[in-house]
């Protein structure tokens, strides 16, 4: 009997439209899964806390979602729910998928406890820095580590890395980074003198850095998409700025055609999904360096600029504004990453359903 997926989700850190994409990622993860088992697929089950969606108007066909408290509820109080909910089902065979290294993964080693035939993945998706930041965070995770069956991490770089620190090779593992949705790729034939914020206006995103860079590109309007925590206080540095709040679908695309260099402050990125969502929109890229600018940036050096200063970040939009690259090299970039985002799915899967046998 194969296992039955269970995404655990607690605290959706966001709004409906945040709730909604992650929903029908996880779909699209599952959909390959489905490819390889056929008629021996079982439908995943998704269960999560935060803003209630109607999954009647989601594009997802493989999994059923469960809301299963408000995102003010305790990880101990979801995890309670989760239990009473998975108890009443005929099989308990499952693959707890933990998408996070810290409250996912306690929820999945707790429900283990009452399912001990149940198995255990987990996803990487933040650098390894990110994770020793936190003191009892990095202890909990070390302690758990060892005790999964198996992990999923975003980028090549970010395993290696994870891979030396912790020597757990004989843990089954997949590269599979967060999949997009691929559209038309548009490549723009006139200039557009702009920088663009583009993601969820927190720390990690180091949206006040970003705001030190722009003031210093006085020529060029600044378009800030997305909300969060430290909105009013990237607005009180740059009230100037055109701020479009939290934009999805088509409103999304067209702005996506307003910005000339999409600038990003992360420190850690492992992956960098923002940036690689610019570039099948045809806007070139100036990151800080971490793990997933480094990556990009080493197999398209035209596309991407990284930087480790306010000044190699002035200096690499400033070009980017004045020479743009060709569409050729979007071109290029989006035929690697459409075989690239197939093979990591289908890796994945075939992960879920070794583990699962």
């Amino acid at each position: 009997m194969t296992h039955q997926l269970i995404f655990l989700i607690p605290k959706i850190d966001g709004d409906f439209f945040a709730t909604k994409n992650l929903l029908e990622r996880q779909d699209l993860y599952i959909s390959a899964l489905q490819s390889l088992q056929g008629q021996a697929f079982s439908k995943g089950l998704l269960l999560y806390s935060g803003p209630q969606v109607n999954t009647n108007n989601l594009r997802i066909s493989h999994l059923e979602a469960i809301r299963l408290c408000s995102s003010d509820s305790s990880l101990l109080f979801f995890t309670y729910k989760a239990f009473r909910t998975l108890k009443r089902l005929s099989s308990h065979n499952f693959i707890f998928v933990a998408g996070t290294p810290f409250q996912p993964l306690l929820a999945a080693r707790l429900l283990k406890v009452f399912f001990p035939k149940a198995k255990v993945q987990v996803s990487i998706h933040g650098e390894i820095a990110g994770v020793k930041s936190n003191r009892f965070k990095s202890w909990f995770f070390q302690n758990s580590i060892h005790k999964v069956d198996a992990i999923r991490f975003v980028s090549k770089e970010q395993q290696s890395a994870f891979l030396e620190r912790y020597p757990i090779s004989n843990i089954p593992n997949s590269v599979t980074p967060v999949p997009i949705e691929l559209s038309q790729l548009v490549v723009r034939k006139n200039q557009v003198r702009s920088i663009g914020f583009v993601g969820r206006i927190h720390e990690e995103r180091d949206p006040l850095f970003w705001a030190s860079i722009a003031e210093s590109l006085p020529d060029l309007k600044k378009i800030v998409v997305g909300e969060g925590p430290l909105r009013d206080q990237l607005f009180a540095l740059i009230p100037h700025a055109s701020f479009r709040g939290r934009l999805e679908g088509e409103e999304l695309s067209r702005v996506w055609e307003e910005i000339g260099v999409l600038l990003s402050a992360a420190p850690f990125e492992s992956y960098g999904l923002a940036l690689r969502e610019a570039l099948l929109k045809g806007v070139p890229v100036v990151a800080r360096t971490s793990a997933g600018s480094r990556d990009l940036s080493e197999k398209f050096p035209n596309l991407v600029k990284t930087y480790d200063s306010k000044a190699e970040a002035i200096s690499h939009v400033a070009a980017l504004i004045e020479n743009p690259p060709t569409g050729n090299e979007y071109s290029a970039f989006r035929e690697w990453f459409e075989t690239q985002q197939n093979s990591s799915l289908a890796s994945l899967a075939t992960l879920w359903n070794s583990i699962g046998k």
